[in-house]
């Protein structure tokens, strides 16, 4: 009997239901980008000493504020993690919840591919 079992892809609930394997990073008075080698399930950005943005993907001119003192929860499908801290003594940290779901699955968008403002 081959053992030949499906790979979780997008569409299996369990992979973000369960728990998920922790990825953590931070940023001190400057831009990084975290390139994810599996999907996440939820991101959690603090920022402290002063205020720091985050964005998703390639997305830069939609970026997200975090205000210094907060850590705030996305529950974000991702592959890719922009963090910046645009002061000096500004510290942004991320902590990325990882699913078993290869980034390979999740194809690149930006913003423009789900909305538009006017």
């Amino acid at each position: 009997m081959p053992l030949n079992y499906p790979k979780p892809g997008l569409g299996h609930v369990a992979e973000f239901q369960r728990s998920c394997t922790p990825y953590v990073d931070s940023v001190v008075d400057a831009t990084k980008t975290i390139t994810l080698t599996y999907v996440t399930s939820e991101v959690v950005v603090a920022a402290s000493g002063g205020a720091g943005t985050v964005h998703f993907g390639d997305v830069a001119s939609k970026a997200f504020t975090i205000p210094s003192g907060a850590a705030i929860t996305f529950k974000v499908r991702t592959k890719k993690i922009v963090i910046v801290s645009s002061g000096v003594g500004i510290t942004v940290s991320v902590c990325a919840l990882l699913t078993g779901i290869s980034s390979n699955e999740l194809p690149q968008h930006n913003q423009n591919d789900w909305g538009s403002t006017a």
